[in-house]
């Protein structure tokens, strides 16, 4: 959760705004962590 804390952060800095956070990069990343969440909790 810190790392997710910690990058949200960083591109709320870079982006100077909430754009950033909710753009694609973050989205593919969000999406990635909830599609290996779930096979690690399936298993």
């Amino acid at each position: 959760m810190k790392r997710q804390t910690d990058r949200l952060t960083k591109e709320k800095i870079k982006g100077q705004g909430p754009k950033e956070i909710f753009g694609e990069k973050a989205q593919k990343h969000d999406k990635a962590v909830n599609y290996f969440s779930k096979m690690m909790f399936q298993n």
